[in-house]
């Protein structure tokens, strides 16, 4: 099953975006959104209830932080 996946992210934290380091080429839709210039994204992220990066949201479960095992763990459910 595919599943969304939501990234968001900013531009201003100096690190890796977080879907450049994790596999997520195994066929599932992937939206990579920069709160940093995106307001919609933002407001997005604020209704989740975080005020951090990286926000992952995969299928609907929320990964905050990059914990590649975890992401790993959703994709491949």
């Amino acid at each position: 099953m595919t599943k969304n996946i939501v990234v968001y992210f900013a531009t201003w934290v100096n690190v890796l975006r977080p879907s450049e380091g994790v596999s997520f080429a195994r066929g599932p839709s992937l939206s990579e959104r920069d709160i940093a210039q995106d307001p919609g994204a933002l407001a997005d992220l604020k209704k989740l209830g975080y005020m951090t990066t990286p926000v992952i949201v995969i299928g609907g479960a929320v990964i905050v932080g990059f914990d590649s095992v975890k992401i790993d763990a959703y994709v491949v459910e």
